[in-house]
C-alpha cells in the first residue's frame, strides 16, 4: 500500500553519519551514497598509515582503515589515500620509513592549534607529501624532532636525523618550487607551518644548533624570521586553499575579539614604552619604526593577544613590523627589544604544544638578559602589569 514506511534492516556496520542519523548506509567503501550526496566526510575513507603490527607490508598498512570519531568538521572532506604511497620514494632508509610512520600514528595528532584544524595534518598534509620531496623531508625533520622530544633512550640519533631532514626539505624547496599553483598549495601551506613549528622547537632546545644560514644571535628571531615568510605567502596561498578541502577553516574568519578593547594593564605598558621611544631614541628614523610597532603591537594586544589562540594571532605581529624595526632588533637596540619583550611575555599565552613549550618563557627571559642592567631594569617595569 502507498504511504506505509518502508522498512530495512540496519546496518550495524554503517559509517558514523548514517548510525547518527539513524537511516540505512549502503556501506561502500570508501564512501556511502548518503556521504556523497550530503558532500561530508565518510568514516570508510580514513585509513590507518601505519600498525603497531610487525612483519606487515607498508601497502598493508595503508590499505586498513579504521572508524571515523568525531574527527572532522562536517563538509571538509579529505581524498581517500591511494595505493602510491608505497612506491612514492623507493630509497626510503628503514629509519624514514620509522619517522614516516610516527608522523601519522603520533606527530600529526599533537600538531592542531584548534581541534577544527586536525584533518590538515592526520590526512591532507600527508597525502600531499607523496608528490612533494620537499614536503615528504619536513615531516620527517618535525617527525624525529617529536621523537627527540619524548627523550627515547638513542635520543642524539633522531636530534641528528632532524637536523639533517630540515636542512633537506628546506634545499630542495629552494630548488624545485619557482612557484604558487593549485597543485602545490596545500604543499607549500604545510611546509611553511612546519618550518615555524621546527624553528619553535629547536629556538629553546639546548643541543640544537643554528639550522638557518641566517642565524641571529638575538633569541627568537629565527622565529620571527618564520612567521614573516609564512605571512609573506599568504597572497598567493589564500585564494587557491580557498579552492581546496581546507576553505572551511579559512571561511570561518580570523577569530578577532570583536570588541578590540585594550585593558589597563596593557594600556599602562604600552605607555611606558612610547615615553621610553621618544625620551631615549635619538634617531629619527628608528623613533618612527618603534612608533608603527608599538602602533601594530597595540592592536595586537586588543584584538588578539589575549587569547592567542590560531596561527594568525601568532603571525600577526611579527609580520606588521617593518624591515627598519626588524634590523633595530639585530642591532640589539634596548628600545626594540624592550618591544619585543612585551609581545614576548603575551605569546606565553600561545596553546601550549610539544614545539611551543617553554618557547615563549624561554626567549622573554634571554632577551630581557641580554640587555645592560638600566635597560633590564626599564623593561622588567614595563611587564609587570602583564606579568
Amino acid at each position: 500500500m502507498s504511504g506505509l514506511r518502508k522498512y530495512h534492516t540496519k546496518s550495524r556496520n554503517g559509517c558514523t553519519n548514517c548510525k547518527s542519523r539513524r537511516v540505512k548506509c549502503n556501506l561502500h567503501y570508501p564512501q556511502c551514497n548518503n556521504c556523497v550526496r550530503r558532500n561530508e566526510y565518510c568514516s570508510f575513507r580514513r585509513f590507518l598509515w601505519c600498525s603497531s603490527s610487525k612483519g606487515r607490508s607498508v601497502e598493508e598498512q595503508v590499505e586498513e582503515h579504521i572508524g571515523f570519531n568525531g574527527y572532522l568538521s562536517q563538509g571538509i572532506i579529505p581524498p581517500s589515500i591511494s595505493k602510491r604511497q608505497p612506491s612514492s620514494f623507493p630509497n626510503e632508509s628503514v629509519l624514514d620509513t620509522e619517522l614516516l610512520c610516527h608522523f601519522i600514528s603520533s606527530c600529526a595528532s599533537s600538531l592542531a592549534l584548534v581541534p577544527n584544524a586536525q584533518f590538515i595534518w592526520e590526512s591532507e598534509i600527508p597525502l600531499h607529501r607523496i608528490d612533494s620531496p620537499f614536503l615528504s623531508q619536513a615531516i620527517m625533520a618535525l617527525s624525529a624532532l617529536h621523537i627527540s622530544y619524548l627523550q627515547p633512550p638513542d635520543t642524539l640519533r633522531y636530534d641528528v636525523a632532524a637536523r639533517k631532514h630540515f636542512h633537506k626539505a628546506t634545499s630542495q624547496f629552494r630548488s624545485v618550487v619557482r612557484e604558487i599553483t593549485n597543485e602545490n598549495c596545500i604543499s607549500i601551506f604545510g611546509f611553511s607551518l612546519i618550518v615555524v613549528m621546527f624553528q619553535l622547537r629547536i629556538s629553546t632546545d639546548a643541543i640544537a644548533g643554528p639550522l638557518v644560514e641566517d642565524h641571529q644571535c638575538i633569541a627568537g628571531l629565527d622565529v620571527i624570521h618564520a612567521l614573516r615568510t609564512a605571512w609573506g605567502l599568504t597572497p598567493s596561498l589564500g585564494p587557491r586553499l580557498m579552492k581546496t578541502r581546507l576553505r572551511g577553516l579559512f571561511s570561518e574568519g580570523r577569530d578577532l575579539d570583536e570588541q578590540g578593547i585594550l585593558d589597563l594593564n596593557h594600556q599602562e605598558a604600552l605607555s611606558r614604552l612610547e615615553m621610553l621611544n621618544f625620551s631615549t631614541v635619538k634617531s629619527e628614523s628608528s623613533q618612527i619604526a618603534c612608533v608603527r610597532a608599538l602602533s601594530a603591537l597595540r592592536y595586537w594586544c586588543a584584538f588578539m593577544g589575549r587569547r592567542v589562540s590560531i596561527w594568525f594571532h601568532v603571525v600577526w605581529w611579527p609580520a606588521a613590523i617593518t624591515e627598519d624595526f626588524l634590523q633595530l632588533l639585530r642591532n640589539k637596540e634596548p628600545i626594540a627589544l624592550a618591544i619585543y619583550s612585551l609581545w614576548l611575555a603575551d605569546m606565553r599565552a600561545m596553546p601550549t604544544k610539544w614545539f611551543t613549550a617553554g618557547w615563549a618563557e624561554g626567549t622573554l627571559a634571554l632577551v630581557v638578559d641580554s640587555l645592560e642592567l638600566e635597560w633590564r631594569e626599564r623593561v622588567e617595569r614595563v611587564l609587570i602589569p602583564v606579568s
